[in-house]
């Protein structure tokens, strides 16, 4: 099978590191992969710091899509690849208009990763959602958007969870000095991703004469808000327990080294770190909302609390320092589900499976 991974997105979260993880995975395999991403940015680095092969596909305005899906196609054409795997929405208008005028025939893939919670039944979404043969939604919640709210066939909808890769070694952190217990929380800084949440939770704790270590890890997307954030952490005479430290390419390296991660979101589709912790036998604490407690079985795989809810959040924290038992128990468990459920071995053969079914005209209805 000759695959081409496109991902035109500039930045690099969650979404972009997936498909990174798809193009290594494929380039390592038996099927031909040619990875297309814009120019000058961290994926187009990660590209050749790893040896994909990848070409460059300019920045796509509505004033120049047309010559760009021009572009794309005659890509496409040149390197007679079958299954295009489109990962970022704003793609989508360039892969259905290349589609369109392509001269050869390719099937498309989209792995839908962002939730979808108003109808797109008009003719330009139409015209989009028709040109993908087939959607993977990574949560049961997106599996049933898109069936619900966009005109195609439910059997072209199907839900496969992410999968991870057993965590690499770990590395001592620099900052491991206070005897407190450790919390990380590993997402880029910014409002939704909620780490104002943790330190409000924080200040609760500390107000309950319990002190904690926390690291935050992630890019600053927001320089409003993380400067809002470090007033609140002086105000609260937090400075000797919180420390910012920026963007790691290798999370799980430093995840055995926290007590408990959590995953403050305000509104997250999935939860990719969520995995990697509990694969790195950590007690997870995430909000009740969005993809998350399809990861965590409240009580068992690690603890849930409300979106926003400082103050639950800090009885979350304050029960697992109280109870190491209990805290281990949850690792434990939590590992066991991530074994079972997503492990990247088991999620990249159904993926090629699926491929596999487009190319040969299989619907499917199933979920993984």
């Amino acid at each position: 099978m000759r695959i081409l991974e496109l991902c035109l997105a500039s930045s690099l979260g969650g979404l972009e590191l997936y498909f990174h993880r798809c193009c290594q995975h494929f380039t390592s395999s038996n099927h031909f992969l040619l990875a297309v991403v814009t120019p000058d940015t961290r994926l187009a680095a990660l590209m050749k710091q790893d040896g994909i092969q990848h070409t460059a596909l300019a920045p796509v305005r509505w004033h120049n899509v047309i010559r760009r899906a021009a572009t794309l196609s005659s890509i496409v054409k040149e390197h007679q690849i079958d299954v295009l795997h489109v990962h970022h929405k704003a793609d989508l208008l360039l892969v259905a208009l290349s589609k369109r005028i392509s001269s050869c025939s390719f099937s498309v893939v989209h792995t839908r990763q962002m939730t979808l919670h108003h109808t797109k039944k008009d003719p330009y979404h139409r015209f989009l959602y028709n040109s993908i043969d087939l959607f993977i939604a990574i949560t049961n919640q997106v599996q049933q958007q898109l069936r619900k709210n966009i005109a195609v066939d439910p059997k072209r909808v199907v839900r496969l969870y992410y999968g991870v890769s057993v965590p690499s070694q770990s590395v001592p952190l620099d900052n491991q000095k206070l005897p407190y217990i450790q919390i990380g929380v590993f997402s880029r800084i910014d409002r939704m991703k909620g780490q104002h949440v943790v330190t409000e939770a924080l200040h609760n704790l500390k107000q309950r004469g319990t002190m904690l270590s926390c690291y935050f890890y992630g890019d600053t997307m927001d320089e409003a808000y993380i400067t809002r954030l470090k007033k609140s952490i002086q105000e609260y005479d937090l400075d000797s327990q919180v420390y910012f430290m920026g963007f790691h390419p290798d999370p799980t390296s430093l995840m055995p080294q926290m007590d408990i991660i959590v995953m403050p979101s305000l509104n997250e589709t999935f939860g990719l770190t969520l995995i990697e912790a509990m694969l790195c036998e950590v007690a997870v604490i995430g909000t009740n909302y969005g993809g998350i407690p399809e990861i965590i079985d409240d009580g068992k795989t690690g603890l849930l609390f409300e979106r926003e809810n400082d103050q639950q959040l800090a009885d979350c924290l304050q029960q697992l320092i109280d109870d190491p038992g209990l805290r281990k128990q949850l690792a434990q468990a939590g590992q066991a589900k991530a074994k079972k459920h997503f492990q990247a071995s088991e999620h990249f053969t159904r993926l090629t499976e699926l491929m596999n079914n487009v190319l040969s005209h299989e619907n499917t209805s199933e979920s993984y």
